[in-house]
């Protein structure tokens, strides 16, 4: 009687039959695990867009303002935020119209605290806003502090954070500094 080799036997080829079924269930669980948590960080992605405007009421009221929208589809955390005016970096709005209470005379200041807040999906927030009864008032005091830049850092729920400037481009980073301010 010739013997059988190992590998020939049944109960070796059944065994081996399981291991690899084992493994390749094992590598679709793996895979599987994979695309539902990148599809997890993509269904709360944040994406924040900082935006400008000088408008004009029909009560001749005139506005210059700063706004920040999430238009992803999760909440943002906000890290930090930075702001130049110019080029001299401000620690809270008031900085920005106090060199210029002269030429303001009267005027109406609406600011945000947004640092260190949340901002859900599909949120505006306005950051900074200057009522005047004068266009030509608040064209002068555009031309005076803008351009304006801000910079803020926010971070998903996953811990995934990106910067953004005034410029609207989302750049990964690998954590967000913390810095003192009072936006």
């Amino acid at each position: 009687m010739t013997e059988v080799k190992w590998y020939q036997k049944a109960e070796m080829l059944i065994g081996l039959s399981a291991l690899v079924v084992s493994l390749v269930a094992v590598g679709v669980g793996v895979y599987s695990a994979v695309t539902d948590r990148t599809y997890a960080k993509a269904s709360v992605w944040p994406r924040l867009i900082i935006s400008t405007n000088v408008s004009t009421s029909d009560n001749s009221f005139s506005e210059i303002g700063v706004k920040i929208s999430n238009k992803g589809t999760g909440p943002a955390i906000i890290k930090s935020l930075r702001v130049w005016s110019k080029d001299t970096e401000i620690k809270q709005w008031n900085d920005i119209v106090e060199p210029h209470k002269t030429l303001l005379k009267s005027y109406s200041l609406t600011k945000a605290d947004i640092s260190k807040g949340v901002i859900s999906a599909d949120q505006t927030f306005v950051l900074f806003s200057l009522r005047s009864q004068s266009l030509k008032i608040i064209e002068q005091y555009k031309e005076k502090i803008f351009p304006t830049k801000l910079e803020v850092c926010y971070c998903s729920i996953y811990d995934e954070c990106w910067k953004v400037v005034s410029d609207n481009k989302p750049t990964p980073v690998q954590m967000c500094e913390v810095t003192a301010s009072n936006f």
